[in-house]
């Protein structure tokens, strides 16, 4: 599975999980970085890798900046 094929977990409550692949490579990248990147709270970056729900137009924010990174690579 790959980020391009990116399918998240969606709950009755309206929020998402991150899939474990997306998990990995927030972890890679760093979560200070991934949070000052897309101005997302790092408590909330943190929660995402760990697979937490959060809301999907954050989750939306992280990916782009995922996918970004990865082929600035």
């Amino acid at each position: 599975m790959s980020l391009v094929d990116f399918h998240c977990a969606e709950y009755s409550d309206g929020k998402t999980v991150a899939d474990q692949e997306l998990r990995k490579r927030i972890v890679e990248i760093g979560i200070r970085k991934t949070a000052r990147a897309t101005q997302i709270d790092s408590k909330t970056i943190m929660l995402i890798s760990r697979g937490e729900r959060v809301k999907p137009t954050t989750l939306a924010r992280v990916i782009e900046f995922v996918r970004n990174s990865k082929s600035a690579r």
